[in-house]
């Protein structure tokens, strides 16, 4: 493409050695030139210059062997990390590991709603030509609808048209939207998995042994870790040259704002940013080149003259002499520079029939994005009366939803009948006739069919428009939800496994989402819509997956109820003759469902019936105390102790105690209340032998270690099955803090558990009670 990129030169780190990795034991491990392992400082070039090899393979660990040689030419690398990935069936399952975000999808969608040639002056900015070769950070300003994700996506694909002719030259990019709230860790993790993608056999030398421990752990990347990858890749001059695009930084959280800008500016990199203006966040990149984003002559002419092509009427209304000029001219006056505004108002002007119907169109074309919005609304409100119910049920539904919806979600969800809230198939309205009666306000991404208003800024007008209407929206959500969960008789479910509930969820394309989110719509309603308390009073077998397994629980509607947090239909069902300690398949009450998740006013009311069973079981023998200490729930604990007849010593299936799951949770309020039962036993064991005192510090939990050691009952020097202490396994957890203080009371111990060291020493393998 004419751009020709230098490699700057590298960075030192630290000392100036070369750039090692820890091992497993945190040590660092480099690979000498006899292939011997060392350790400690590695002295392998360090400090050398105008080194330069013809031929030869340099092996390495892991990391970046060039960090501290300048000059260097003709250099082979290949990893000693165990087998490479060879296939691309192996690229694909560690990409999808890292995350299954895909802004390739957005890029494309973008580029394909794009008019034609607008905003390519971009690529001929003076600016952007010069950050080209000489790199840094260039940042796009704009207002709102000004065209920033436009000139986002054509500067990438710009960017990519040179990668593919320059396999040293990487492009890797982000889109933050207001729909999809994402973090810091999901954009570094689709940065990588870009970069492995295209360039798997030099990316895969960094990212490998990541992969490799984790897999080992079950556990997934953290910020620092994936940071640190980005790092090294960008100082390893494994390629010529970096471009990194961010769009829509403004969309994204404060947090992660900071985060990406704190961090990635500082890399080897070409850093390309769009977003509303952002002054507070400058003095994180002062040396970053800004310039304004907003709409340009030549790019109304463009949108003009696509819109003379769908709209034969208004073509040959603007072919009457001076008529196409004086629109030009009253869209660059009234657009304000915003791309989005200008397209709105060119929408506005599909139905002109006359030379009459165009002119009083322009002469009232708002001015503003609110005005705009507001005419639109207009535009909409003038249609049938059936068309405008079907028009503001789809924004409702977009506006409200709590994820994106697909095209096909949101065709069932208006089809719903607004007075049964029964699916009508009959109803089902064509998704081109959906997104017209919407008059602009609605875009469908054609690639996953997702759809979604067409800017955020819609959604300040579109609510105050659409509450006038209906003051209590998400209850006509949750009430479709609801109703449709009744009408596939969800209530009622004989399925025992996740499995068959992903099965059942394509019975009907808005099935998952209501049970999704059936809840949380609910919770929205000030008060809860009778046709919610009508499906839970229904329930008889409601599947609710539990948290540690694939298995489903079946609730009744008292658990329903009291798992969900509807005290209104508790406290009518406390009325009757219903068995209030009635299990669910898997042996839980709604005591012990309203305790696990925190529902104080629930558990309150309950506990108001004499013939509450507090001590009630499960399948793995806990009671709602130990679920309740386990959530940290202290004034749950706090009301249950203060039952009479409560088991505060119950142990469950494995020996644990509420003393236990509250201590390894490191809540030390509900440690002192159950301390304060009378007759409460820190002596108790799990089958592993351990002690509330050995569960708080394994898991590092100080507060609670310091709570229980002033504890006279507390046997400090108590030993597990395999002989530890709490000392060891704070050690071995590497809480060192903890180690510390347990000193102090058992100093004799010290010497016993020398073989213990902390957390570095012990093997990954080791496989720990918990």
């Amino acid at each position: 493409m004419g751009v020709n990129f230098s490699i700057p030169t590298p960075r030192r780190k630290g000392n100036g050695g070369l750039n090692t990795r820890k091992g497993s034991d945190g040590s660092a491990h480099s690979t000498n030139s006899s292939g011997s392992r060392g350790r400690g400082n590695v002295n392998v070039l360090q400090g050398a210059h105008q080194v330069q090899t013809t031929g030869g393979t340099w092996s390495i660990a892991a990391g970046d062997i060039v960090t501290n040689v300048t000059n260097v030419s003709h250099v082979h690398f290949h990893t000693a990390i165990g087998p490479a990935w060879s296939t691309v069936e192996e690229f694909a399952v560690v990409g999808n590991w890292l995350t299954m975000l895909n802004f390739q999808v957005m890029q494309v969608d973008t580029l394909r709603k794009r008019v034609p040639n607008t905003c390519s002056w971009i690529l001929d900015y003076q600016q952007f030509q010069r950050w080209l070769v000489e790199g840094g950070i260039l940042w796009g300003t704009g207002i709102p609808g000004a065209g920033k994700t436009i000139l986002a996506s054509i500067v990438i694909d710009y960017l990519h048209s040179i990668a593919n002719e320059d396999a040293n030259v990487c492009v890797a990019f982000a889109y933050c939207r207001y729909t999809e709230p994402i973090t810091i860790e999901d954009i570094l993790s689709a940065l990588v998995k870009q970069l492995l993608e295209r360039h798997p056999k030099k990316v895969s030398v960094f990212v490998k042994p990541m992969y490799d421990r984790h897999q080992r752990t079950g556990t997934r990347p953290t910020q620092e870790e994936l940071l640190e990858l980005l790092e090294q890749i960008s100082s390893s001059n494994v390629f010529s040259a970096m471009f990194f695009a961010i769009d829509g930084l403004d969309e994204a959280s404060s947090d992660t704002q900071v985060d990406i800008l704190s961090s990635l500016s500082s890399f080897n990199i070409r850093f390309f940013i769009t977003s509303r203006p952002l002054d507070t966040l400058k003095e994180l990149v002062p040396t970053a080149v800004f310039f304004d984003v907003a709409l340009r002559d030549l790019d109304v002419v463009l949108l003009i003259n696509q819109k003379m092509k769908r709209s034969p009427n208004l073509r040959k209304l603007l072919e009457i002499d001076g008529w196409k000029e004086s629109l030009v001219s009253n869209i660059l006056r009234r657009s304000s520079g915003m791309f989005l505004l200008a397209c709105l108002q060119l929408e506005s002007l599909r139905d002109c029939l006359t030379i009459n119907d165009l002119r009083e169109s322009l002469e009232r074309l708002p001015d503003g994005m609110e005005d705009m919005y507001g005419e639109t609304i207009r535009r909409i409100e003038l249609q049938p009366r059936r068309h405008v119910e079907l028009a503001k049920r789809a924004l409702t539904w977009l506006l409200y939803s709590h994820r994106s919806l697909s095209m096909e979600e949101l065709q069932y969800a208006v089809s719903i009948c607004p007075k049964s809230y029964e699916y009508d198939p009959e109803r089902i309205v064509h998704k081109d006739a959906l997104i017209s009666l919407c008059c602009g306000l609605v875009t469908v991404n054609e690639d996953n069919q997702s759809v979604r208003l067409v800017h955020y800024t819609a959604k300040d007008c579109l609510r105050v428009t659409l509450l006038k209407d209906d003051p209590n929206p998400h209850a006509l959500i949750a009430c479709t939800c609801a109703a449709l969960l009744l009408q596939y008789g969800f209530h009622d479910q004989k399925i025992l496994y996740t499995d068959e509930l992903e099965i059942a969820f394509k019975a009907h394309p808005l099935l998952e989402y209501s049970y999704d989110n059936w809840v949380s719509h609910m919770q929205a309603s000030d008060p809860v819509p009778p046709k919610i308390i009508h499906f839970v009073q229904k329930c008889r077998r409601y599947p609710y997956p539990v948290p540690s397994g694939f298995a489903l629980d079946h609730l009744g509607y008292i658990h329903v109820a009291a798992m969900y947090n509807i005290p209104s239909i508790l406290s009518n069902s406390l009325e009757d003759t219903i068995d209030i300690n009635a299990k669910s398949r898997l042996g839980s009450t709604a005591l012990a469902l309203a305790a696990t998740q925190g529902h104080e006013e629930i558990v309150k009311l309950l506990l108001g019936r004499d013939e509450i069973a507090v001590n009630a079981v499960d399948q793995e023998g806990m009671t709602a105390l130990m679920r309740a200490s386990s959530a940290g729930e202290e004034g749950i604990v706090r009301a249950l102790l203060g039952v009479p007849g409560i088991d505060a010593n119950t142990a469950d299936l494995e020996g644990w105690t509420c003393t236990m799951y509250a201590a390894c949770g490191g809540h030390t309020g509900v440690v002192k209340a159950l301390l304060d039962v009378d007759g409460i036993d820190l002596g108790s064991v799990s089958s592993a032998g351990w002690t509330a005192l050995m569960c708080a510090a394994y898991f590092g939990c100080e507060g609670v270690v310091e709570t229980l050691v002033e504890v006279d009952a507390c046997d400090v020097g108590a030993r597990d099955l395999r002989g530890r202490t709490a000392l060891a396994l704070a050690m071995d957890g590497g809480h060192e803090s903890v180690a510390d203080l347990l000193r102090v009371w058992t100093p004799q111990l010290d010497s016993d558990i020398s073989q213990h060291s902390p957390l570095h020493s012990r093997n990954d393998d080791d496989d720990f009670d918990f």
